[in-house]
């Protein structure tokens, strides 16, 4: 795994919307440049970044902004604005392959997952999963914990006690695990789940040769579900089986759901019915509730639960 330069002071971060903007969303924006700034970095920003949280017409703006970061020699990494729903329509036409001459760090969660999917599994180059540009919304140990680590500082992230939905209510943090204590160790990747399963039979990806190639340290996959309910993710599990991803799986996380609709099987339910084998842990500290851990699609994660907590730690090899 090929793991790209860690930033330091002076390093410079380029910042553009392959899906949507953030003008709806300036405050947060505005407050995230200011702790990336005093961090010491420089900011490129691309003009679709304060624009609409809508921009799917701006198609050819919106690739031409993401290549030119990437062919950019100044800029050690990019950071996605945020998420949303139309980065698929332009993924054909993103110079990701790129990446192999000029390997940079590319950040961002949800939408963006796709690019990310595609880097690792494709080109070999380890990616952060976390954050996009708007993520910074307190100077807390969750936002400390990404700065040390895309500084190269790997700090081992323990789960948070408490976490905020989108209505800002705060909610007790209770990791479920498929046993009442696991030890999981493998190479890592995943995502969005509902930008992985539109991914499945398109060549913006090879997991098959990841699988391949990593596994004799297995495989570990983590799901960051959004809105998708526990029926849909039980068929989308079985979807993934049937097609050969969970080859050499290790483990199944899943990150805090927001908003769980559960009718006919709880989200445990569809992992124990489609995977029965396989050791899980569901809500943990990553995906579209806050705080949140930086994950690193590509690297050897250790993740040790126990009594409905835990922590996961990264080795960059």
């Amino acid at each position: 795994m090929n793991y790209p330069k860690f930033l330091n002071k002076g390093s410079t971060i380029g910042i553009c919307a392959p899906s949507n903007g953030v003008k709806d969303k300036l405050e947060e924006y505005e407050s995230a440049i200011n702790i990336l700034k005093s961090e010491g970095y420089k900011i490129i920003e691309t003009p679709s970044v304060r624009t609409t949280s809508v921009n799917k017409d701006n198609e050819l703006e919106r690739v031409k902004e993401f290549n030119d970061l990437m062919n950019n020699d100044k800029v050690d990494m990019i950071l996605i604005s945020r998420g949303g729903d139309f980065l698929y329509t332009i993924l054909p036409n993103l110079e990701l392959n790129k990446i192999i001459k000029n390997p940079k760090w590319i950040m961002g969660y949800s939408d963006p997952t796709s690019i990310l999917f595609s880097i690792t599994t494709k080109y070999d180059v380890a990616t952060f999963y976390g954050f996009n540009s708007t993520s910074y919304e307190n100077n807390d140990l969750c936002v400390l914990n990404n700065l040390n680590i895309i500084k190269g500082n790997i700090v081992k992230q323990e789960r948070f006690s408490k976490y905020l939905n989108y209505n800002k209510s705060s909610y007790d943090v209770k990791w479920l695990g498929s046993s009442d204590s696991l030890l999981i160790k493998g190479r890592i990747i995943g995502g969005c789940i509902e930008v992985l399963k539109d991914l499945v039979g398109t060549d913006f990806h090879d997991i098959k040769k990841f699988n391949e190639k990593y596994k004799n340290d297995g495989i570990i996959w983590y799901f960051d579900i959004y809105e998708m309910n526990a029926n849909d993710f039980y068929r989308t599990l079985l979807q993934f089986e049937y097609n050969g991803w969970f080859k050499n799986v290790k483990g199944i996380l899943v990150g805090r759901i927001n908003n769980r609709i559960e009718e006919y099987m709880t989200y445990e339910d569809a992992i124990k019915k489609a995977l029965p084998s396989i050791p899980y842990i569901t809500e943990m500290c990553f995906g579209h509730t806050y705080p949140k851990m930086t994950l690193i699609n590509g690297s050897i994660a250790t993740i040790n639960y126990y009594n409905n907590q835990g922590s996961i730690e990264f080795e960059l090899r």
